[in-house]
C-alpha cells in the first residue's frame, strides 16, 4: 500500500526555511583555515611528527608539495641544460647535507665552464630538501619526475629515505644514485635497474677489523643501539669467531643509546677498569667522546703486547675525531694524548682513490668551502663522484628526449665490470661522454675510486681503507686495503 503523504504545518516549514537561511550564512561568513604558518599546526596524533601549513592554509602531515624542491642550480640554468633532480637533508638547523650539496655544485660549475665553449651540454639540477617529513623523499621524486622530466637523481642520503623511493624511481623510470646509503637492509633491496649506491656496505669492513684483533684476547665491543651498530658488530663477532670459536669466550659487549653521555661515561669507567687487550668501537657520532674517556687504558709506547689496542669503524671518522687530535701535543714526547691517539686503527669506506682528479678536488673545494672539510664527511667526495657518474651517463641525451631517465638507466647498467676505464673530473669529462656514447660497457675512475656496479647497484668493486690519526697534521692519514 502506497503511504500517504506526511502533512507538514505551515509553521513548521517557516521555521525550517529561517534556520536553512542562517545555516547558509554561515557557511558563507566561517573561517576554514586552520594555519597560517607551520608552528600553527599541532602535532599529528598518530606521527612522531609536526604537522605543516599549506598554501591553502590547511595542516597537513607532510611538506606540503609547492615546497618540495624549490631551489635550482644554476638559479638560471641554459634552456639547453640537463635536468637533474637531488634529494638532499638541508634543514635550517642541526646536521645537514651542505657539503655534499656544495660538491655537487663544484662538479655541475666545472661541467657548464665545459659547455659554456659548446664542447658539452650544460647541466642543472632541481633541490628538494627531504629533511621535513619521511614521506617527503618519494613526494620530491614524483614531482622531479613529472615537473622537470629529470634525466637521474642524486640521492637520497639516509637509509630510510632512500628505501621509500626505490619504488617509485623503478616507476617513474628514473635512476638514483646515492653518495651515501650503506645500510645492509638497502643492499639486500632489489634495486630494479634504477638505484645504485656509491659507497661500500657497512658490514664489510667488519672483516678487516676483525683481522687486526688477535686471537685468544681479551676484547672489549661497544657499539650504539642502531642498525649500523647492530649489523657492523654482528659482522664482526661472525669473523673474529670464525678465525677461533674459542674467541667467543673472550668477548664483552656494551650497547649504548646514542647522545647520552651519562651513557659513555659509564661504558668507558668499566672498560677503564677491566683493561682488555682490545677495544673495538662501532659508535654514532660520538665515537671521540668514547676515545677521549678511555686515554686511561694501559700503553706502553713501542711495546702492542701491553697496549690496549682501540678498533674503530667508519662512524668514528668525522671533525670530532680530528677536533680532538688538534688538542694533542705532539711535540712533547710524554704528551699522553699523542701516546693515546697513536694506537687507534680505523677502518671503512676508500676516502680517496689514485685518480689524477684528486688533488684538483680536493684544492678547488677547500678553496670554495672552508667551512666545510672533506676530512669530517667521507661522503663530501663520494658525492661529486656520484653527479660525474649521472652527467657521465646523461652526456648524450638530446634535448628532446622524452625518456631520459630511461636512456641514463641503460647507460649505468654498463658499468658492470669492464675493462675500459674513463676518467671523471672537468680534464676528461668531454672525452669521457664521447666514449661511453659509443653503448660499450665501461668502468669509470674517480676520485673515490674506481666506480662501476653489480645488477643490484652495489658499488663494484669494493674498496676499502684503513685509516690512522696524525694529531701533528690534525688530519687522518689512510692507506687502501687489498
Amino acid at each position: 500500500m502506497r503511504s500517504s503523504p506526511t502533512h507538514i504545518p505551515q509553521s513548521a516549514v517557516v521555521i525550517m526555511i529561517a534556520l536553512a537561511l542562517q545555516v547558509s550564512s554561515c557557511t558563507l561568513t566561517m573561517d576554514y583555515d586552520q594555519c597560517m604558518v607551520d608552528s600553527d599546526c599541532p602535532a599529528d596524533p598518530a606521527t612522531p611528527t609536526p604537522q605543516f601549513c599549506t598554501s591553502d592554509h590547511i595542516c597537513i602531515n607532510a611538506t606540503p608539495v609547492e615546497r618540495l624542491c624549490t631551489q635550482t642550480y644554476p638559479a638560471s640554468p641554459s634552456p639547453n641544460a640537463i635536468q637533474f633532480g637531488a634529494l638532499l637533508n638541508l634543514p635550517k638547523t642541526g646536521p645537514s647535507d651542505q657539503g655534499r650539496l656544495q660538491a655537487m655544485q663544484l662538479a655541475i660549475d666545472e661541467i657548464n665552464d665545459l659547455a659554456s665553449l659548446n664542447v658539452v651540454r650544460p647541466v642543472a639540477v632541481h633541490i628538494c630538501d627531504t629533511s621535513g617529513a619521511a614521506v617527503d623523499a618519494p613526494n620530491s621524486m614524483r614531482l622531479l619526475a613529472t615537473n622537470f622530466n629529470v634525466a637521474g637523481v642524486l640521492g637520497p642520503t639516509t637509509d630510510d629515505a632512500f628505501q621509500s623511493v626505490i619504488g617509485v624511481a623503478a616507476a617513474v623510470q628514473v635512476p638514483l644514485v646515492s653518495p651515501s646509503v650503506t645500510g645492509l637492509a638497502v643492499a639486500m633491496l632489489p634495486g630494479q635497474g634504477f638505484a645504485y649506491r656509491m659507497v661500500p656496505v657497512d658490514v664489510l669492513q667488519a672483516p678487516s677489523m676483525a683481522q687486526v684483533v688477535t686471537d685468544q684476547k681479551q676484547v672489549t665491543l661497544v657499539l650504539v643501539t642502531n642498525s649500523y651498530g647492530e649489523d657492523v658488530s654482528q659482522a664482526f663477532q661472525t669473523a673474529w669467531f670464525g678465525k677461533n670459536i674459542t674467541n667467543q669466550m673472550k668477548l664483552s659487549t656494551f650497547n649504548y643509546i646514542p647522545n647520552r653521555p651519562d651513557a659513555v661515561k659509564s661504558i668507558a669507567g668499566r672498560i677503564l677498569g677491566s683493561s682488555p687487550d682490545f677495544v673495538v668501537l662501532v659508535p654514532g657520532d660520538d665515537g671521540a667522546d668514547f676515545v677521549a674517556q678511555l686515554q686511561g687504558l694501559p700503553i706502553v709506547p713501542g711495546d702492542s703486547t701491553r697496549t690496549t689496542q682501540i678498533i674503530l669503524s667508519d662512524s668514528a671518522h668525522n671533525t670530532a675525531l680530528l677536533d680532538l687530535a688538534k688538542t694533542a701535543k705532539p711535540t712533547d714526547p710524554n704528551d699522553k694524548l699523542t701516546q693515546h691517539l697513536s694506537r687507534i686503527q680505523g677502518f671503512g669506506p676508500l676516502t680517496f682513490g689514485a685518480a689524477g682528479a684528486v688533488s684538483q678536488f680536493k684544492t678547488s673545494y677547500a678553496a670554495r668551502f672552508p667551512l666545510y672539510p672533506l676530512d669530517g664527511d667521507i661522503f663530501i667526495a663520494y658525492t661529486y663522484d656520484a653527479f660525474y657518474t649521472l652527467a657521465v651517463a646523461a652526456g648524450n641525451l638530446k634535448k628532446d628526449n622524452a625518456t631520459p631517465g630511461v636512456d641514463v638507466a641503460n647507460i649505468l647498467r654498463l658499468m658492470t665490470g669492464s675493462k675500459t676505464l674513463l676518467q671523471i673530473g672537468p680534464a676528461a669529462y668531454n672525452g669521457t661522454v664521447r666514449t661511453v656514447g659509443s653503448g660499450m660497457p665501461f668502468t669509470l675512475s674517480g676520485i673515490t675510486g674506481t666506480i662501476g656496479f653489480n645488477e643490484n647497484g652495489d658499488r663494484n668493486p669494493t674498496q676499502l681503507e684503513k685509516w690512522t690519526l696524525n694529531p701533528a697534521k690534525g688530519a687522518f692519514t689512510s692507506a687502501p686495503l687489498q
